[in-house]
């Protein structure tokens, strides 16, 4: 008889590191990788894995008249432009930056 092997639990490195899930088929598909949103691909470390998909590139972004495009992996962030013309460091992180509506 033959038995399944879960490449999930079976292959350490099935999916690539940025992979939200690994899912386990049956043959002939085998397995697949989920990539979280904002990123592109099959998941998989022997295929294309994830892909950062670049909003600002593909113009998807609603960043305002006065805002640059930022890519982030996964996201994007918009900058004014007021901030990019200053002379100063900005004291925030995207962690912590303040929402378009303050």
């Amino acid at each position: 008889s033959c038995e399944d092997f879960d490449e999930c639990t079976q292959l350490a490195q099935a999916c690539d590191p940025v992979a939200i899930a690994c899912v386990d088929h049956d043959p002939p598909e085998m397995y697949s990788c989920l990539c979280p949103e904002g990123y592109t691909g099959n998941g998989k470390t022997e295929g294309e894995g994830c892909i950062d998909i670049d909003e600002c590139v593909l113009k998807t972004p609603q960043c305002g008249d006065a805002e640059y495009c930022f890519n982030t992996p996964g996201s994007y962030l918009c900058i004014s432009t007021k901030i990019l013309e200053g002379n100063f460091e900005p004291t925030w992180t995207p962690s912590n930056m303040p929402s378009k509506t303050e």
